[in-house]
């Protein structure tokens, strides 16, 4: 594969955008097409896959929300809020009946936008980190629930320390602050199986994807991938993609 930056002129732009299961790491970002199989290396661990766990593969679905559209999106309902505070009328039907369809159309909107469908998978030692993880997460999350529950029963000890005007404060400061100290403590005690991010899409162009926080050791070993068979394509052998990689991994274990 070629290693020039695709954002480089537009006519490779429309090439590399268009070219079928394109992707391409530059630094920490991954540079992708519309639909893109990166079955060839785990996940997580940015090993080598088998065969049969890249029949187990999963399909990732990101969405490119430029950064106005996104605040948008996300200040739109305070300002239903707000201006139902100034109209006349059923203030509160109207806002509750936007918070009861605002998951509902969000969705709808998103068909809209540019989206890019990556194939992942993981391999035995990442689909066991991912397991850990989420057990330790699922665990940290009902503790800070259940702590955050008992601070709103007993939400009467703070009459003494709070002002009598701010009394009501006491059953939103309790269970919040109870619920926050054990998530920030339990990453003390238990620390992290994973520090990952949500990958997000922080910029599309001629039908290029730039994903950002994707797993670090992924963007290690598919960048080996490419560069192994960039090497091997450029004696006459075709173009590099993950495809032909796992395609070549797969004949190798035969």
């Amino acid at each position: 594969m070629s290693t020039d930056n695709p954002f480089a002129a537009p006519t490779s732009l429309d090439e590399r955008g268009n070219d079928a299961n394109f992707a391409q790491v530059a630094g920490d970002v991954l540079l992708c097409g519309r639909e893109v199989d990166l079955s060839a290396v785990g996940w997580l661990t940015g090993q080598p896959t088998t065969a049969d766990e890249r029949r187990h593969s999963k399909r990732l679905r990101l969405v490119y929300w430029p950064i106005p559209l996104r605040r948008l999106v996300w200040v739109l309902p305070i300002v239903v809020v707000l201006s139902n505070r100034v109209l006349a009328g059923n203030r509160q039907l109207v806002t509750l009946g936007f918070f009861a369809t605002w998951w509902l159309w969000l969705p709808l909107l998103s068909r809209f936008r540019p989206t890019t469908c990556l194939t992942i998978a993981f391999t035995r030692q990442g689909r066991s980190l991912r397991t850990r993880h989420n057990v330790s997460q699922t665990l940290r999350a009902i503790l800070a629930v259940a702590v955050a529950m008992l601070a709103l029963e007993y939400a009467d000890i703070a009459d003494a320390a709070l002002p009598k005007g701010l009394w009501v404060l006491k059953y939103i400061l309790m269970p919040v602050g109870g619920f926050a100290l054990v998530m920030w403590g339990w990453n003390l005690i238990f620390p992290p199986v994973l520090k990952l991010r949500p990958p997000t899409v922080k910029a599309f162009s001629a039908g290029v994807f730039s994903i950002h926080d994707a797993p670090a050791g992924f963007l290690d070993g598919l960048s080996r991938l490419l560069d192994a068979e960039s090497r091997h394509s450029s004696h006459g052998q075709g173009r590099s993609t993950p495809n032909a990689a796992a395609a070549k991994m797969d004949h190798e274990d035969q």
